[in-house]
């Protein structure tokens, strides 16, 4: 089923580009970025990350019916990356985008409970572009101030998640062990995923309205978690009754989700909001491994009073149902506070502080940076990532990874 759906997908876009090729010819456009820069851990100096990037982006149109964007990203070592690859075609009112894309949905800022269409790489999880592209059918139809979206996603695509011990690597927690009873063994099995089927397939709907006083959408998504849970069972080793192994399998598990989002500005104040309902497949919360049906919420608002300072807060909320079987632990409500400020003495230079405070566990993180632009389309920044907490908390987990960036962009 899987190769059909595939083979589907790429007849289309190969006859639309072999199709548009005569008239690409003429508006082809080719730009891109080099960076190069480093990531240097703050205790000891160790060198987390060094090297170049050069992304490439191809970009043609069809006109007035459409067009053609594809970016590639090499990396130091010459492995190449193809990030986008898709097809625009505009119709009457209409507009359909096929291929290899980023499909951003919401209106806060870092946080977006409605964002589920791009699984997050969590082997990257503080970069600014941690989402991974997807091959997807996209159809936006407008209809005076209001826009009416679909999203197909043929196969599911998982998080990418970090190797055990590596940099980004989260302590696992373990099941409680029955009294009087030994571990011998912990045996992780292959990760189950969804299988490949048109029934297994995702899909997303958007209704919002732009141009009123109010920008708003209500959406909803249904696919599967991109983050699996795991099951955990415990054997008896080799008959013993008193000494067992633990084995652990991660499965991917459905979801839907509901949401909705709103955006509006006043003088040099600027108001936003998102809200989701995540639906598990544990909507009888019975089952400990699955993560009982929850609500996510963001609220922010940013002020800029002139051309040289930058202001943004932001409330994050997260409910979890309480559990009707053995407690998960995480019921209840969690709060999270998240703040950013700007300052540019000059129009090329910026300097600025992020910040994100976990207000149920006391961990948070600080980001001081600063960046500069010597030259058109020449950009050199700098910061930190300070992480403070206790074990087991979203930043504390990261204590002892305190680090330094630098990096140097040029953009052609």
């Amino acid at each position: 089923m899987r190769s059909r759906m595939l083979f589907g997908l790429v007849t289309v876009f190969a006859f639309g580009f072999l199709f548009a090729a005569p008239v690409l010819a003429e508006g082809l456009t080719l730009g891109g970025t080099l960076t190069a820069g480093g990531e240097f851990l703050l205790d000891g100096g160790a060198v987390e990350e060094a090297g170049a990037t050069l992304t490439l982006k191809l970009k043609g149109s069809l006109a007035s019916s459409g067009a053609f964007e594809s970016r590639l990203k090499i990396d130091g070592t010459g492995a190449i990356t193809l990030r986008e690859a898709f097809l625009d075609l505009y119709l009457k009112n209409t507009d359909l985008r096929l291929g290899r894309q980023r499909i951003a949905w919401g209106t806060a800022d870092g946080i977006n409970p409605t964002d589920n269409l791009n699984p997050v790489d969590y082997t990257r999880p503080f970069a600014e572009d941690n989402r991974l592209e997807v091959t997807a059918l996209r159809a936006r139809h407008y209809l005076g101030d209001w826009t009416a979206e679909f999203v197909w996603l043929p196969v599911f695509v998982p998080a990418a998640q970090p190797e055990p011990g590596s940099r980004w690597a989260v302590p696992v927690s373990l099941p409680a062990l029955p009294p009087g009873l030994t571990l011998h063994e912990i045996t992780v099995m292959p990760t189950e995923m969804p299988e490949e089927t048109l029934e297994n397939s995702e899909f997303a709907v958007k209704l919002g309205r732009t141009g009123g006083k109010v920008d708003f959408s209500v959406s909803y998504f249904s696919g599967w978690d991109d983050l699996p849970s795991v099951h955990a069972a415990f054997v008896a080793h080799e008959g013993d009754p008193t000494t067992i192994d633990l084995i652990l399998t991660p499965i991917h598990h459905r979801l839907r989700v509901l949401g909705a989002d709103f955006a509006t500005t006043s003088g040099k104040w600027g108001f936003r909001g998102e809200a989701a309902y995540f639906m598990t497949e544990d909507d009888e919360r019975m089952d400990p491994s699955i993560k009982n049906p929850y609500l996510q919420a963001v609220l922010g608002a940013d002020w800029t009073p002139n051309d040289r300072y930058y202001f943004n807060g932001q409330v994050v909320a997260e409910y979890v149902s309480d559990s009707t079987g053995t407690p998960e632990g995480d019921e209840g409500t969690a709060w999270g506070l998240m703040l950013a400020a700007e300052y540019k003495p000059r129009p090329e230079l910026t300097l600025g502080l992020d910040a994100a405070y976990n207000v149920t566990d006391g961990d948070y993180f600080l980001r001081p940076r600063v960046s500069y632009s010597p030259a058109d389309g020449v950009t050199v920044s700098a910061g930190c990532y300070l992480f403070e907490g206790s074990a087991g908390t979203m930043f504390g987990n990261y204590a002892a990874r305190d680090y330094f960036y630098a990096e140097v962009e040029m953009a052609f």
